[in-house]
């Protein structure tokens, strides 16, 4: 494990040096669709279930979608480094939480059809590397049929799917007449207001849906996002799963718990953590 480790820290270092350092607005945002996620981090424990709230802001050409309390939890820490209390907010965690418990799953962020044709995917692994990748936008080949239930006293249609290793179940509204929905789910005729995997480890269900009076800017900001592929990303995020105290030692990050460093060795904890992202290929 720790010779692949050291394989997954050594592509780490030869892709810093692909650095992308810029922010513009590429587009504003008239819609903003909220969803609520639910999600099994650990599938061998079906009673801890999570949740997070995430934004799926939509421009006239691209879409932005990410964790609306991860986003307020980064705006808190922004603050505590400009006013000097970045110590505090750290240590203390009933600030750091104050939003809720930001699981790993909730750190990604995706800009849809930017470039054209594309999703640009920013992710972070424990918070201690940060990655930044583009791929296609993939054709989803929806099965859409005659069922029907209402959501938002909107007449939603059934329709599923098989996406990257899992069999979904959405439920989108012709009646809303866009092509979108959350994370990478898109390519219905209508907004996708609900979708689950068969398994139901991971949920998205919309609960507002705000029209917006002024326009909103969607920001690109890639300051600090080391640039890679999705196949290696997946290879660096599931091996930080497998082995998360060797990974954040070889980030240079330590960990202290009662005055003990893990990354010296005092405490035993190499066990892995429970890995269930949401894309299984």
């Amino acid at each position: 494990m720790l010779k692949n480790m050291k394989k997954i820290i050594l592509i780490i270092l030869v892709l810093q040096s692909s650095y992308v350092l810029f922010s513009q607005t590429i587009d504003s945002a008239g819609i903003i669709v909220v969803y609520k996620l639910t999600y099994l981090p650990d599938t061998s424990n079906v009673n801890r279930y999570k949740t997070d709230i995430l934004y799926l802001q939509i421009g006239e050409k691209v879409s932005s979608f990410f964790s609306y309390n991860k986003f307020r939890t980064d705006s808190m820490y922004e603050e505590s480094v400009n006013t000097g209390t970045q110590e505090q907010f750290i240590k203390d965690p009933n600030l750091r939480n104050k939003f809720g418990v930001i699981g790993p799953y909730s750190n990604f962020k995706l800009l849809i059809n930017y470039p054209e044709t594309k999703i640009t995917v920013k992710d972070e692994i424990f918070g201690s590397s940060k990655f930044i990748y583009e791929e296609e936008i993939e054709k989803i080949n929806w099965l859409i049929s005659l069922d029907t239930m209402s959501i938002f006293n909107s007449v939603c249609q059934k329709a599923t799917a098989d996406f990257r290793g899992r069999k979904y179940i959405a439920w989108f509204s012709p009646q809303i007449p866009l092509n979108a929905g959350p994370y990478k789910f898109s390519g219905l005729p209508g907004l996708i207001l609900k979708i689950s995997d068969i398994k139901d480890n991971y949920r998205y269900e919309c609960v507002e849906i705000k029209v917006l009076n002024d326009r909103i800017p969607i920001v690109n900001q890639n300051k600090d996002y080391i640039k890679t592929t999705r196949k290696e990303f997946r290879k660096i995020f599931q091996e930080g799963f497998r082995n998360p105290v060797e990974f954040l030692k070889l980030n240079g990050v330590s960990i202290s718990v009662n005055g003990q460093n893990y990354s010296q060795g005092n405490i035993n904890l190499q066990k892995g953590l429970p890995y269930n992202p949401i894309e299984l290929e």
